[in-house]
């Protein structure tokens, strides 16, 4: 069954409103799920979830967060499997054990019996009867081996391990051994080793105080000192794979073409030959098209490409003079450069903020976006929360959660709590990372995508305006030809 079925078949013989927790259990206690998975309460939770916002199609309804019933009037589908019954008859007792000797002689297995130490027999009647809540297996013990008659397999397997640990001497402390871990005797050590149980290594000692003592005066010497905000340790803002490297190809191919436009077909064929994209000529056009026409609407006049129209294009400077074009493509390389470092700095600064100043920006973030703020909860482990609602849609209440770089964010938690605050979803500002799926009502904004808004939007950057006139070949080219 699907997490909905199984629902629905536990809630059919609830007498009130169940927790999604209570109904996941059920439904594995009596299997009902083809598929379980690992954490069956969120599945069930999310299941639940979709299953009330159907309309008047849906099944099921909420009669009070995070508890759910079969809505009135339903039309349920037929019953899968019969409810479980409590079974009426106690089982048959077992069926005594018939003795087999395996070839093995009565008075081979007297003589045996009788050789064995008088203690060790005398012994093995005083073991550890089974508990009284189990089913005893019965066993008929051989002549001569000091068990009378019907007995008991636990006595005659501890007679056994005697008589071998005797025979053997060398097994004779692993015996032992085992026998002290079964009692519980001495300290059991474990150790959690990537995600395996492991105890066969004691906890390593002896410098741990002097260890932690170090850690200690690292991090007041760490305090003591100024944080610069720049971007340490941040990488700047990533080229999809394999983008930059095309783009840088077809330039080159671009420029060997000279004052002349290339046909995409033809641009495609020579980076084939290269074996980009798999060699594949159709994915090629399709790919270097969007990726040229993206960088001329991003970068205007700045972009490397002139799109000639009837899919022709041409690399930008080819038709100036060598060192006119040198100079206009440094100031270009320097204009680059700078927003590159103002996006790295700026992440790097945001990554490096608290939740009381990331909290701030987020609040001017709702507001610019069409967000109200409706109530601001107790903040929890470095994490911020608001309820906000959107003005400009449907009003529907959201959870926004502010978690900074250092603290520990869960969505699968956060989606919880947006439920018992009876939102409709959540919207996350996760500065480290962040990989819980979220759901379809949720979302999450990174550090990469909030730098970018404030790029966007101008909050903590400004717009610099650098004036140079550059030669523009297209007149010069077309005044040129009447003397030609």
């Amino acid at each position: 069954m699907t997490f909905l079925e199984a629902a629905i078949e536990v809630l059919r013989d609830a007498p009130e409103p169940l927790h999604y927790s209570a109904i996941a259990k059920q439904a594995v206690q009596r299997k009902l799920l083809s598929h379980v998975g690992r954490d069956p309460e969120a599945a069930m939770q999310k299941c639940l979830t979709s299953a009330v916002r159907a309309g008047d199609e849906a099944l099921l309804a909420r009669a009070k967060p995070a508890h759910y019933q079969i809505r009135e009037g339903a039309d349920l589908p037929v019953r899968a499997t019969p409810p479980a019954a409590a079974p009426t008859e106690d089982p048959p007792p077992p069926k005594r054990a018939k003795r087999t000797r395996r070839g093995r002689s009565r008075e081979a297995e007297g003589a045996e019996a009788a050789s064995a130490p008088a203690e060790v027999v005398a012994a093995a009647p005083e073991a550890e009867a089974p508990e009284a809540g189990g089913t005893a297996v019965e066993f008929e013990a051989p002549e001569g081996s000091g068990l009378e008659g019907v007995t008991d397999v636990a006595l005659v397997m501890a007679n056994a391990m005697s008589r071998l640990a005797e025979a053997r001497p060398e097994l004779k402390q692993e015996f032992e051994a085992s026998q002290a871990r079964a009692q519980g005797d001495g300290p059991t050590v474990v150790h959690k080793v990537k995600g395996r149980i492991r105890g066969d290594r004691q906890p390593r000692g002896g410098d741990n105080e002097e260890r932690g003592s170090s850690k200690r005066k690292r991090r007041r010497r760490r305090k003591s000192r100024k944080a610069e905000w720049g971007a340490n340790g941040v990488e700047p803002r990533e080229v999809g794979e394999g983008e930059g490297d095309l783009l840088d190809k077809a330039a080159s191919v671009l420029e060997a073409a000279g004052a002349r436009s290339v046909h995409i077909r033809q641009l495609a064929e020579s980076l084939a030959k290269e074996g980009l994209l798999g060699g594949d000529i159709s994915e090629i056009e399709r790919s270097v098209t969007a990726q040229i026409l993206t960088d001329v609407h991003e970068h205007g006049a700045n972009s490397r490409f002139i799109a000639s129209g009837e899919a022709r294009y041409e690399a930008r400077g080819v038709r100036l003079p060598a060192a006119a074009w040198a100079a206009e493509k440094a100031l270009r390389s320097a204009q680059s450069e700078v927003e590159k470092q103002t996006d790295l700095q700026l992440r790097g600064w945001l990554t490096s903020l608290g939740p009381r100043g990331l909290e701030t920006l987020v609040r001017m973030y709702l507001k610019r976006e069409g967000y109200r703020v409706r109530s601001t909860m107790v903040p929890a482990r470095g994490i911020c929360r608001m309820v906000v609602e959107d003005e400009d849609g449907d009003e529907d209440r959201y959870l926004a959660v502010v978690a900074p770089k250092k603290s520990a964010f869960e969505m699968r938690v956060m989606e919880s709590e947006a439920e018992r605050a009876n939102c409709a979803g959540v919207i996350a500002f996760v500065m480290g990372d962040a990989d819980d799926e979220a759901a379809l009502d949720s979302r999450v904004i990174s550090a990469r995508e909030f730098c970018e808004w404030m790029i966007r939007t101008g909050v903590g950057v400004r717009r610099l305006t650098l004036e140079a006139p550059v030669l523009e070949a297209r007149v010069i080219e077309s005044i040129r030809g009447l003397d030609t």
